[in-house]
C-alpha cells in the first residue's frame, strides 16, 4: 500500500516535457510564399519583388512561375534569365529563442522542358539573423549542386535541409536565404519550392526520480506524524 501509494504520488508531480515543432508562418509548406503557388500566375509569373510574396531581393530576382501547358506546378525562378544568379531572402519578423533547433528545408529542381540531361547549377540555402539595420549574418548554410532529372512538376526534384540551434545570443530575426550561384553547366531555370522553416523548443529536463519522489515521501510522511499524534 505504501509503495503505491509514492508511486500515485509521484505521478501527480511530474512536470509535463515539451519540445512542440512548429513552422514559422508563411514558411509552412502551404502559404503561396512557401509554395509559390498562385491562381494569377496561371500560365504565366509574379516577380517576388513586387511585393506578392514574402521574399525580397538580395543580388538579382526571381519570380514564382508555373507552366501551365506542360505542368501544373509553380517554383521559384530567375526573374528573367535561365542561368543567372539571385539570392532571395525572407524575414520571418521573429526572434530566435535561445536553445531552439531551428531548421530550413527546400526541393531544389528545375522548372524546365527542355531536354536537359547533364546540366547542372550550384545552390545554396542558408539561415541567419537579420539586425536592425538589414545587416544579414548567417548562422548555418548548405551549399550542393542540383543535376537535372526533370521537371518540378514530375517530382524531379532533391530536398535540401540545414539545422541551427540558438544560443540566446542572437541580436535581431530568424531570417533565410535561398541563392541560385555562379557556374554549373547551362543549368537552365534552376530553383526552389516547397520552403519551410520549422523551431523546436528546447524540451524541459526531465527531473530525477529522486526529485519525483521527495514531495510524495515528504506528504506521507507527514500523514505518518498526524497519526501518531
Amino acid at each position: 500500500m505504501l509503495r503505491a501509494s509514492i508511486v500515485a504520488i509521484a505521478a501527480a508531480v511530474v512536470p509535463a516535457i515539451a519540445a512542440a515543432s512548429d513552422h514559422i508562418s508563411p514558411l509552412d509548406g502551404s502559404a503561396t510564399s512557401s509554395t509559390f503557388e498562385d491562381v494569377s500566375a496561371f500560365g504565366g509569373s509574379i516577380p517576388l519583388s513586387s511585393g506578392a510574396y514574402a521574399w525580397t531581393a538580395v543580388t538579382g530576382d526571381a519570380r514564382s512561375f508555373r507552366d501551365a501547358v506542360v505542368i501544373d506546378n509553380a517554383a521559384l525562378i530567375h526573374l528573367n534569365s535561365a542561368t543567372a544568379a539571385y539570392t532571395m531572402q525572407h524575414d520571418t519578423g521573429t526572434r530566435f529563442v535561445a536553445d531552439a533547433v531551428y531548421t530550413l528545408s527546400a526541393d531544389i529542381g528545375f522548372m524546365t522542358t527542355y531536354l536537359a540531361s547533364g546540366r547542372s547549377a550550384p545552390y545554396r540555402i542558408e539561415i541567419g539573423v537579420l539586425d536592425a539595420a538589414g545587416s544579414f549574418t548567417r548562422l548555418a548554410a548548405y551549399s550542393g549542386t542540383a543535376v537535372w532529372q526533370g521537371h518540378f512538376g514530375d517530382g524531379a526534384s532533391n530536398q535540401a535541409s540545414i539545422i541551427y540551434t540558438a544560443s540566446g545570443l542572437e541580436d535581431g530575426d530568424v531570417a533565410v536565404r535561398l541563392s541560385r550561384l555562379d557556374g554549373g553547366s547551362d543549368g537552365r531555370w534552376m530553383g526552389f519550392d516547397n520552403v519551410t522553416l520549422s523551431a523546436v523548443a528546447a524540451p524541459v529536463p526531465e527531473p530525477s526520480i529522486a526529485m519525483l519522489l521527495a514531495p510524495g515521501l515528504a506528504l506521507l510522511g507527514f500523514a505518518a506524524r498526524r497519526r501518531k499524534a
